[in-house]
């Protein structure tokens, strides 16, 4: 994760790039694979120097939440079979979710820049990592999923980091049982508030959380550079 750098004040933009230049070259020779800004609206002044310097801006994230007093007292019942992660199902877990990525609309132009193992060690380290919130998704003994959350107890919220499908099963519905089984599980553990990020063009995405009663509270623009391997 990148911020872009702040002077004091009377400092030359100059030093801005000189700064930012040797970030990038730092984070290149540490073999980073990827970096990421993620600025408000507020800061569309920096989106100049970050283009600048190589990032290029990936799409726009909506931030959105639910309060979960209104979800499901007991877990939801749905065709689906929630399967609790363990760390004999991590090469299980990396397949699925790789499968998941095929024809996404969420951000699709990072689609194989990472490994799935890279990725799920980025969603791991994600607030508190509870494996009994990493769940493998079943229909008719097939794994046709994921759903992973973390927790962020000081803030009394639990966070859908990522939730896919396999192409084949898309548009049964499931999305909605899925986000309200998380939902669930948030209620559950006594979390007052489920969160995600969303890309905003993802509108099947949207739709979903809309009916599950997610709510839009912030928009920030992603940029992204790619190092070379």
């Amino acid at each position: 994760m990148v911020w872009p750098p702040g002077l004091a004040p009377g400092e030359s933009p100059p030093t801005a790039d000189g700064l930012l230049a040797a970030i990038c070259d730092w984070l290149s020779s540490q073999g980073v694979r990827l970096a990421q800004s993620l600025l408000g609206d507020a800061a569309i002044a920096q989106h100049d120097i970050l283009e600048r310097h190589g990032f290029r801006r990936l799409a726009d994230l909506l931030y959105l939440v639910s309060g979960t007093e209104e979800a499901a007292s007991v877990s939801p019942s749905c065709a689906l079979r929630f399967i609790e992660y363990k760390p004999q199902f991590a090469g299980r877990l990396a397949a699925v979710v790789k499968q998941t990525y095929q024809d996404t609309l969420d951000c699709p132009a990072l689609n194989g820049v990472q490994a799935v193992e890279d990725v799920l060690a980025v969603y791991r380290a994600t607030g508190v990592f509870k494996p009994q919130w990493w769940l493998i998704i079943e229909h008719d003994r097939r794994d046709v999923g994921c759903l992973l959350l973390a927790d962020h107890p000081p803030q009394g919220n639990a966070e859908l980091v990522y939730m896919g499908l396999v192409p084949e099963v898309r548009g049964r519905g499931w999305g909605l049982e899925i986000v309200r089984h998380a939902q669930w599980l948030a209620r559950h553990a006594g979390r007052q508030h489920l969160v995600a990020a969303v890309d905003a063009a993802n509108q099947p995405a949207l739709r979903v959380y809309a009916l599950a009663g997610f709510d839009v509270w912030e928009r920030r623009a992603a940029f992204v550079r790619i190092f070379p391997i």
